[in-house]
């Protein structure tokens, strides 16, 4: 009896609960809104769990939030689980996500916390780009109402640090963002992280490229409230190795094995240590440091290794021949260059000259005697022909502008025409944007070799002067010379090697230099005329009828002043006021600056005013003579010499070869490369030497100079990177007074085939499936964007429904095509919203490797509908990495 009535009472649940399950879902009849028929689904409706969410999808289609929801805690009562390809009965599935939906109907109602706890439930089964739109959007307000955000974001940096510095093209910026409540979007320089779902804490990594030089990377972390915050660290790009200069390789003291490496080594980004044969010698950090090293050949060694490493790891690398042996004289001839011109001319700069008097002989400075050969003095017959290069600077483009300048040159040149017989087409004037380095190096060139045995120069420069940091040489800066880079000065080294040479035929040169640190251009000491009132001018004219190369300069070196009186730099005006004052018929330059200019300046000015020789002539005995209108005083004449006594021979003839007009040009030697190479790396070293007795100025690139400091043997190298094919690069180096070589190197660079397109994943991508609101503007959009990427290789290849359908023959074709994997996908187009899903299929074994979404919505146009497929292309990219050499096991 008991048995039977709890059968009865069984049955009589079971129809209970099916009226009322009836009279539910009579509330959720189809109901029709705007022409369309909201609440239906294709077929019968059997209660099953993916009618109840079928049915709640088009509810919410409709708006009819209370309906969908119902709808969707039924279904999620029968199936709790969000899931893609959810098995509705046979071979039949459907994407299925109650609780992303049931999410979205508590947001479409206000009920932002019930809507975050469905929309993190679904995320926490499968990860669609729809639920993490939803539930930032939902966050956000949540946090709004609840005043929950106190702080802006933080970040912390793991890479890089401070004063970092390195070679590559790019850097990986890697680091973390932190915040109160929810990181929404991390930039680096302007690049977007990915971030698919706002989180408390987000670690990010971000390959930003780099340029050479300086490098600000601005990081920018924003909450999801729109918080910002900004920091910038600096990085340091350098690709080329330390410049390495070595100015001599000597013997030093009495040991064969002992030697002396003078030079110096320069890099922007800090030089990090200097090598010799493996030892360390320095490793001072600085842009610049001297080389002045005394060291022992280690025994049967045939050649010295200089390595020096910069800051980013850049290495330049020397490696050189020391003198074999100790010659007779004591000094070695492979310390110059090896050859025996070089090797005389070396020699005569320690020699001890007796210029008048041929009978005493000549010693080194060990003390042993030299063989002389004489050399004829010319007889000038008058004071000779006078020619003045002026030039004058007051605008310039990165120093700070003169006020004097300008002036001061054009009063010189008028001085010198109107009262000292100057003739106007002998005086070449260059003020302002005239006054180029070009220019200016070619005019004092062009100067120089205009000049007879008798003619007379005047060089007068009158602007900003700079001290090299490294060298401590003077420089003159041209109009458009720069700040940092030394090569667009015009040395002293340029100026002292083209005037102070035995070939150039002038003889009395005077440079006149009113700038800062012009007191650089001197040999030590002074040399003062005695004078008697009896024998001036005949003295004056012995002294005028010997070679000079005088310098005056308004200063030592320190800096000197710009402004002084009547529109003049202080210095210029006493110089042109004793010129305009002197009556005597001749007077040589020295006497001028002692008697007249040389107490009013250092009194009224705080400057001291230099008299004195160049540092190169030796026989430097004469005197630069002016002539009031140019002409020699009445009942005097020019006197008569006889022979000067030289070095030897080949010196002499060397001397009269080896000027500054010298057009021979360096020499480049770029190591390790052919003329054409092959190679299959992305990037080329270019390491080489250029050499040059005068000094190289200029190392130039395709164009770009990479030589930051000047030297006479120099080694440079130069990181660069590759395109496919043929690379082309034009190496040009110029000396200090303008000779060029040139050079021409091809590389050609083969892209390895796992770079090339056919290495790329090959895919087929299937017809999208449909719905009454497809778009199939947007499937070929997609295709676009995958055919644009990097990384797959899309086959335009039509596939039919046989052979959709056939395992076989979809594996035949796809193989015919050179394709191993499909993409499909769907499309959901709604009116105010787009959701697109994709999916990539190994056709072999017909498993799916990845499956990518993105979800937009609003008034979508065509761009953004175009950014969102360019998205979901680098999800299924990111997803499906590039794999690079051989693949094992997968």
């Amino acid at each position: 009896m008991e048995k039977k009535y709890c059968i009865a009472l069984c049955i009589l649940s079971f129809f209970i609960l099916c009226i009322f399950a009836c009279k539910t879902d009579m509330k959720r009849q189809p109901v029709e809104k705007d022409g369309k028929i909201y609440g239906k689904i294709k077929g019968a409706f059997r209660h099953n769990w993916w009618n109840y969410y079928e049915r709640g999808i088009s509810f919410a289609d409709g708006k009819f939030w209370s309906e969908a929801e119902a709808d969707f805690k039924d279904a999620i009562s029968f199936w709790e689980i969000d899931e893609r390809r959810a098995r509705t009965y046979g071979m039949h599935f459907i994407d299925y996500f109650p609780h992303r939906e049931l999410g979205v109907i508590y947001f479409h109602q206000n009920r932002f916390s019930e809507a975050i706890r469905e929309l993190e439930t679904s995320l926490s089964s499968v990860k669609t780009a729809k639920a993490e739109f939803y539930l930032d959007r939902a966050r956000k307000i949540d946090i709004e109402q609840k005043s929950l955000d106190k702080a802006s974001p933080q970040v912390t940096l793991e890479y890089p640090g401070r004063n970092t510095v390195l070679n590559d093209f790019t850097i990986t910026v890697k680091g973390t963002a932190t915040d109160d409540t929810f990181i929404k979007e991390v930039r680096v320089n302007g690049k977007s992280f990915r971030i698919d779902l706002s989180n408390p804490n987000i670690d990010f990594t971000q390959e930003i490229p780099l340029s050479l030089g300086k490098n600000d990377i601005l990081i920018e972390v924003r909450d999801l409230m729109g918080n910002v915050t900004k920091m910038t660290e600096t990085v340091m790009c350098d690709r080329a190795g330390p410049i390495l200069n070595v100015d001599n390789l000597i013997h030093a003291g009495s040991s064969r094995a002992g030697y002396i490496l003078k030079g110096y080594a320069y890099d922007d980004s800090r030089i990090k240590k200097i090598t010799i044969d493996g030892k360390v010698i320095s490793q001072k950090a600085g842009n610049e440091t001297l080389i002045d090293h005394s060291f022992q050949l280690a025994s049967g060694k045939r050649e010295i290794e200089v390595i020096v490493e910069d800051a980013a790891g850049n290495q330049t690398r020397a490696k050189l021949k020391p003198p074999s042996d100790i010659s007779q004289t004591g000094i070695s001839k492979a310390s110059v260059s090896g050859n025996e011109e070089n090797y005389y001319a070396s020699l005569a700069s320690d020699v001890l000259y007796f210029a008048e008097n041929e009978t005493d002989a000549p010693v080194d400075q060990r003390g042993r005697a030299i063989s002389l050969s004489p050399v004829k003095t010319n007889h000038c017959e008058s004071l000779g022909e006078y020619y003045a290069l002026i030039i004058g600077v007051d605008e310039y483009k990165e120093w700070p502008i003169l006020k004097t300048a300008v002036n001061d040159a054009r009063g010189m040149k008028d001085v010198l025409v109107r009262r000292y017989g100057f003739k106007e087409e002998n005086v070449r004037l260059r003020v302002d944007s005239e006054a180029t380095w070009n220019v200016m190096i070619n005019d004092l060139r062009d100067m120089a070799g205009k000049l007879g045995e008798c003619d007379n120069l005047l060089v007068y420069f009158a602007g900003h002067g700079q001290v090299d940091n490294l060298t401590r040489g003077g420089s003159w800066i041209p109009v458009n010379g720069k700040r940092r880079d030394t090569t667009t000065w015009v040395t002293n080294g340029v100026i002292t090697e083209i005037f102070g040479s035995e070939g150039v035929r002038g003889k009395n040169i005077v440079i006149i230099a009113d700038s800062c640190y012009s007191g650089t251009l001197l040999r030590d000491g002074y040399n003062t005329i005695p004078e008697t009132e009896k024998d001036y001018q005949r003295k004056l004219l012995e002294l005028a009828a010997k070679k000079s190369r005088q310098i005056i300069t308004s200063g030592g070196n320190e800096p000197v002043a710009d402004s002084g009186l009547d529109n003049h730099s202080i210095f210029a005006y006493y110089l042109l006021r004793a010129l305009e004052e002197n009556q005597r018929p001749i007077i040589d330059i020295e006497n001028i600056m002692l008697t007249y200019v040389w107490k009013y300046v250092t009194e009224k000015g705080g400057q001291r005013p230099v008299i004195g020789r160049m540092k190169t002539l030796m026989d430097d005995y004469g005197q630069y003579v002016l002539a009031l209108d140019g002409k020699l005083p009445q009942g005097l004449e020019m006197p008569k010499f006889g022979s000067m006594a030289r070095t030897h021979e080949s010196y002499a003839q060397t001397a009269q070869a080896s000027t500054l007009r010298d057009e021979e040009p360096p020499k480049i030697e770029v190591r390790k490369w052919v003329p054409k190479k092959t190679v299959f790396q992305d990037k080329a070293y270019l390491e080489g030497k250029a050499e040059d007795e005068s000094g190289i100025q200029r190392i130039m690139i395709n164009g770009k100079n990479i030589l930051k400091r000047t030297g006479k043997q120099v080694y440079f190298n130069h990181l660069t990177n590759l395109t496919a094919g043929e690379n082309i690069f034009e190496v040009e180096c110029l000396d200090q007074v303008g000779n060029k070589a040139e050079d021409k190197l091809e590389i050609e660079r083969i892209v390895p085939k796992i770079y090339g397109d056919d290495a790329r994943m090959g895919v087929v991508i299937l017809p999208f499936a449909q719905d009454e609101h497809f778009d199939k503007q947007i499937e070929e959009m997609f295709k676009k964007q995958m055919e644009n990427s990097n990384r797959f290789k899309v086959r335009p290849a039509p596939l039919s429904q046989a052979q959709l359908v056939d395992p076989k023959k979809l594996k035949s074709f796809m193989k015919d095509w050179n394709a191993g994997f499909i993409i499909g996908g769907t499309i959901v187009k709604g009116e105010e919203s787009v959701d697109i899903y994709a999916k990539i299929t190994e056709v072999e074994g017909m498993t799916i490797l990845t499956s990518q979404d993105v979800y937009g919505e609003s008034k979508l146009t065509r761009g953004d509908i175009e950014r969102l497929c360019k998205g979901l292309t680098i999800k299924l990219s990111a997803d499906r990495p590039l794999a690079e050499g051989k693949i094992l096991s997968i």
